[in-house]
């Protein structure tokens, strides 16, 4: 795996707030090991062919960020807890968000006019094309077809829904059921 070429679709094993500083240096300094860091990542950020690219960018200057107040503060400087708990929080969101990419890419398309989108922890946002919201929040780890049934369910239940709802203003106005 190569953390810091952002053509990679692999992603760094997670990283979680339960653990210590010092696993999660681990970690980073044995994924850094393995691979050569980029020129400049400013530049690759904004030359990425994807999301999943630009993800892995972002992920590494977060892990470059808080690597070095981590180091300053094994080194015995003072830095302000704020600020590297900041700094810890963005450099596990940014790898949890480029995770859940690799994720949803992994399943690939859903198709009906739906995607997959990141959401919170454990879960993937199931939206219709062209929203900027999604709809529902489903569980991760389902196959493609477990997805496209949640789609197939929540139409189903919508076009009942529909038709209830047109019987019930017609009986309100007067119509004939």
């Amino acid at each position: 795996m190569n953390a810091h070429t952002p053509t990679t679709a692999t992603a760094i094993p997670a990283l979680n707030r339960g653990m210590l500083d010092e696993e999660v240096a681990i970690i980073v300094r044995e994924m850094w090991a393995a691979c050569e860091p980029p020129a400049t990542t400013e530049e690759a950020w904004y030359n990425a062919a994807s999301d999943i690219e630009q993800a892995a960018q972002a992920a590494y200057r977060e892990t470059v960020t808080w690597l070095a107040l981590h180091d300053r503060q094994v080194s015995g400087e003072h830095v302000e807890y704020g600020v590297a708990f900041d700094a810890r929080e963005r450099l596990q969101d940014a790898h949890r968000y480029h995770a859940d990419l690799v994720g949803i890419a992994a399943i690939g398309n859903i198709g009906d006019g739906w995607h997959l989108r990141p959401d919170r922890d454990g879960y993937y946002g199931l939206a219709e094309d062209g929203a900027d919201d999604a709809t529902m929040t489903v569980p991760r780890g389902l196959p493609a077809g477990g997805y496209r049934a949640i789609v197939k369910a929540y139409r189903t239940g919508a076009g009942h829904g529909r038709r209830r709802l047109q019987q019930d203003l017609r009986m309100l106005l007067g119509a004939d059921a």
